[in-house]
């Protein structure tokens, strides 16, 4: 799909919903990520529904609003798509922007939420939702982690989004997505909070304005985790020979689902 510069009424709006659904989605995960956080703390939930809520949300919303905007709701998975050249460096950043107004949004809602009771339960605890590691784990081992899960969460996009040589049914993907964040949490989720997402863990923590080691190793760590799972498939499991071609239809499927943006001089190309 070619968008003349005559044409900036309709790309304006499609960079306008590419970004809204960054922003919806990113929000989602956050707020019900924090509440069920919060919930697990004051109820005593266990680790499993925390998890799966987040898995659950990535579901939902990678489902909803992949073929718009890509459903990364991650600045680490966009800062990987960009690495790999699969979106543009000034589409990235605009992504990245949104995903972190979407987190801090969602966490305002939830301050706005909170009752004096819930707030005092959690005051020693979550904190308003923010991952939080146990506290026998050390930052090193919680950057570690972070990298590790969010290495496996770029791992599964790639091998969806990026590997368009083989024949892959996109409708598995949310799910496929989803459970990779699912499993990742229930078995680490206690060295490093589990964040797995920058936007997810600083939302919460910029609002209550309690920022920190835990945050910094939330933040640097997914980050260097993206990069590395986008460049590894992208290099390792990838055939350049086939990365544009189009078997049984998925990479048109794919291009057609909007993940790659290329800016050029005379006209903005969609595909």
């Amino acid at each position: 799909m070619e968008f003349k510069k005559k044409d900036n009424e309709s790309k304006y709006f499609l960079l306008a919903k590419r970004l809204f659904c960054e922003l919806l989605g990113t929000f989602m995960l956050t707020y019900v990520g924090s509440w069920a956080i919060i919930f697990s703390d004051t109820d005593d939930l266990g680790d499993e529904s925390v998890g799966f809520a987040h898995g659950i949300v990535l579901i939902i919303f990678t489902w909803l609003l992949f073929p718009t905007s890509g459903a990364h709701f991650n600045p680490a998975i966009t800062l990987g798509m960009i690495v790999v050249r699969k979106i543009e460096w000034s589409m990235g950043m605009f992504y990245i922007m949104i995903q972190f107004i979407g987190a801090i949004v969602g966490s305002m809602c939830i301050q706005s939420q909170l009752t004096i009771e819930i707030f005092e339960a959690i005051s020693d605890k979550s904190l308003m939702g923010i991952p939080r590691p146990d506290s026998s784990h050390y930052d090193v081992s919680g950057f570690w982690t972070e990298l590790f899960g969010t290495f496996f969460l770029m791992y599964t996009y790639a091998a969806f989004v990026i590997d368009t040589s083989k024949a892959k049914s996109i409708e598995v993907f949310p799910v496929a997505y989803g459970m990779m964040y699912f499993i990742c949490y229930i078995t680490v989720g206690d060295v490093s909070g589990g964040g797995f997402n920058p936007a997810r863990a600083l939302g919460p923590a910029i609002i209550i304005g309690k920022i920190g080691n835990t945050q910094f190793m939330q933040f640097f760590g997914p980050l260097c985790g993206a990069v590395l799972g986008a460049l590894i498939y992208k290099f390792i499991f990838v055939d350049e020979d086939d990365e544009d071609e189009d078997d049984d239809g998925y990479a048109e499927e794919v291009k057609e689902y909007g993940v790659q943006i290329k800016e050029q001089p005379q006209m903005v190309e969609l595909q």
